[in-house]
C-alpha cells in the first residue's frame, strides 16, 4: 500500500516536471519562431 502510494508520488512529481519542461519547450518554440517573424519582416522593410 505505502509502495503503491510512494510510486504514484513520484509518478506526479514527474509529470508535472515533464509538463513544466513541456511548457518552456513551447514557449521557446514560440519565441524563435516570432523572433524569426520579426527578422523575415525587417528583411521585408530593408530590401
Amino acid at each position: 500500500m505505502s509502495r503503491a502510494l510512494v510510486s504514484k508520488k513520484s509518478m506526479g512529481y514527474h509529470g508535472s516536471r515533464a509538463v513544466a519542461l513541456g511548457t518552456i519547450f513551447l514557449l521557446f518554440q514560440i519565441l524563435v519562431r516570432q523572433s524569426w517573424d520579426l527578422r523575415l519582416s525587417v528583411y521585408d522593410l530593408l530590401g
